[in-house]
């Protein structure tokens, strides 16, 4: 997955489909990544990825913003 590549970690697939949403994987990342880590790099580092490498509409990286429903990944 591109998020474990950015950045250097490895989700275990039992916590990655609790991850629904944008929102939902930004705070897991925050938390995995430890008090030296900035919300909002890392929300810039995820948005990045969804919205160059997924093609997602920017307008569309919102946190409540579901990886199926709304973003139709699979």
């Amino acid at each position: 997955m591109e998020i474990e590549e950015e950045f250097s970690l490895t989700i275990p697939d039992i916590e990655a489909e609790k991850l629904e949403s944008i929102g939902l994987l930004h705070e897991y990342l925050v938390k995995r990544l430890g008090p030296g880590a900035s919300p909002d790099d890392v929300w810039a580092r995820v948005k990045k990825i969804l919205v160059e490498r997924h093609k997602v509409d920017a307008q569309h990286v919102q946190p409540h913003m579901t990886f199926v429903r709304d973003l139709g990944f699979d």
